[in-house]
């Protein structure tokens, strides 16, 4: 299964600033029915695999379509798993699960157009079995999927990222094929270096 929550991350009304500190996140959510019981749900996170920064679109992602801009690297949807929140499903009824990390993480990326707020693929820990959620369509309101965040907000970001070729050194001749290495530095971190020539990408983003 697939729980939306595209562009809640930004500068307009409603949604988390991107310089926010996530202090609290839980996703509830209604099992209409199960088999069998005591199942295990992970909440996987959706990761953007292409990078292209759109988010997804409920009425947009299929089996193999992200949105109309490209298909999941992986038929059924790109997600990553590790540290991924968990749910004992035993009866029908009200759940929620801690998803701090996630949305920190968006929040994080949010800035570099990487992995923008997306949503949850959910998927059995073991085995197989058929659990059904109540979705945001759903006529009784109260047990639709919920995304309750509260933040704090930190100090704008004013300091520029400093960055450095470390090999070849500065002034040496070159020829045939070197490996460029370089090294950067920030206050608060680095997502990624990206070596440009003329303008044009050298290689990807390490």
């Amino acid at each position: 299964g697939l729980i939306l929550f595209p562009n809640i991350v930004g500068g307009n009304a409603g949604q988390i600033p991107s310089n926010s500190i996530i202090t609290s996140a839980e996703l509830s959510f209604y099992v209409e029915n199960l088999a069998p019981q005591n199942k295990t749900l992970l909440f996987c996170k959706v990761i953007d695999s292409s990078n292209n920064g759109i988010p997804l679109a409920d009425s947009i992602s299929t089996w193999t379509k992200r949105n109309n801009s490209s298909n999941w690297i992986t038929a059924g949807g790109d997600y990553n798993c590790e540290g991924s929140s968990e749910a004992v499903i035993s009866v029908q009824g009200n759940y929620s699960v801690n998803v701090v990390n996630d949305i920190q993480y968006w929040v994080n990326n949010y800035n570099f157009k990487k992995d923008v707020a997306q949503g949850w693929i959910i998927k059995y820990k073991t085995g197989e079995g058929d659990t059904y959620l109540r979705s945001s369509e759903h006529s009784n309101q109260t047990t639709r999927p919920k995304l309750t965040v509260t933040y704090t907000l930190t100090p704008s970001d004013t300091t520029p990222p400093t960055a450095s070729i470390t090999s070849p050194i500065s002034g040496s001749t070159v020829s045939g094929t070197i490996t460029v290495s370089a090294a950067a530095s920030d206050n608060v971190g680095v997502a990624g270096v990206q070596f440009r020539v003329d303008g044009i990408n050298l290689g990807p983003e390490d």
